[in-house]
This record gives C-alpha cells, sequence and structure tokens, in this order.
C-alpha cells in the first residue's frame, strides 16, 4: 500500500513538472517573475559569501534603495520562501492524505497549487515594486544576474 501512495505521489509530482513546463507564451511574464522572486531570495537571504555582498550593495545602488527598505525587502523574500514553503508542503500532504484519489483529483489539488503559487509570487513582486517603483527593471535586472544556470557565487562582470 505504501509502494502505491509513494508512486501515485510521483506520478502527481511529474504532472506539477508538466503543468510548469507547459507555460504557453502568453505567460513567460509569470515565469519572468518567478524567476525575480526565487533570485531575490537568494540576494537578501545568502550570507557569508563576498560576491552575495557585493551584489546586494550593486542592487542597492541601482534601484538606489535605502538601508531601510532593504531590510523591507528582506523581509519581504522571507515571508514570500516561507509562504511558498508552506504552500509546498500542504499540497504534498493533501496528495499524500489520499493515495486513492482519482488523476482527476490529483489534478485538481496540483492545479489549486499552482493558482496559489502564482497568485503568491505575483502579490511578492507588487509588493517588491511598490518599494522599487519599476517592476520591468527589476525583472531585467534580476534576469541579468541570475540566469538559470549560475548564482550568486559567479555574477557577471561588471
Amino acid at each position: 500500500m505504501r509502494k502505491v501512495g509513494v508512486i501515485l505521489l510521483l506520478l502527481a509530482l511529474g504532472l506539477i513538472l508538466v503543468l510548469f513546463f507547459s507555460i504557453k507564451d502568453d505567460k513567460v511574464e509569470k515565469v519572468a517573475y518567478e524567476k525575480a522572486a526565487g533570485a531575490l531570495y537568494e540576494l537578501f537571504w545568502r550570507e557569508g559569501e563576498e560576491n552575495a555582498a557585493k551584489l546586494r550593495m550593486k542592487f542597492q545602488d541601482d534601484f538606489h534603495v535605502s538601508d531601510v527598505n532593504m531590510d523591507e525587502l528582506k523581509q519581504l523574500s522571507a515571508e514570500y520562501y516561507f509562504a511558498s514553503s508552506k504552500l509546498w508542503y500542504s499540497m504534498q500532504n493533501e496528495l499524500a492524505s489520499s493515495p486513492d484519489a482519482s488523476s482527476d483529483e490529483q489534478a485538481k489539488i496540483s492545479m489549486k497549487f499552482k493558482e496559489n503559487s502564482e497568485a503568491l509570487t505575483q502579490n511578492y513582486i507588487d509588493s517588491v515594486s511598490k518599494i522599487l517603483d519599476d517592476r520591468e527593471e527589476l525583472i531585467d535586472w534580476m534576469s541579468k544576474y541570475f540566469s538559470v544556470d549560475s548564482t550568486t557565487q559567479n555574477p557577471p562582470n561588471q
């Protein structure tokens, strides 16, 4: 019975991956928001690394952000991270608690997670954008400094 539950969980995770990677061109902006949100978390919470500290200073200079606003942005990124984690684990628990659920029920759970996750990311980027006053510049800046294959350990030389 436990093996069946694990198999169903893996199938559900596969469905989630398919949902996330089947985003059409009209949703490219949401993907950019998700990447920017993750990059912001990395920017504010990666501690003890010289490159990360330099990148935070560059971010602060480029966006003319006060120390108070930097603290507020750091707090927002922490809240986003924990809310995002809570959503993920909630979905996992819901899927695990109903191992006999039909694939339609599992898809509904996954879709609910996706919708809630997108709303959370949108709210986070909106909150950050209010502080920075320029959403597009934020997304451009983040995509420039945090590509899919890089981390703050190796930011581009500027």
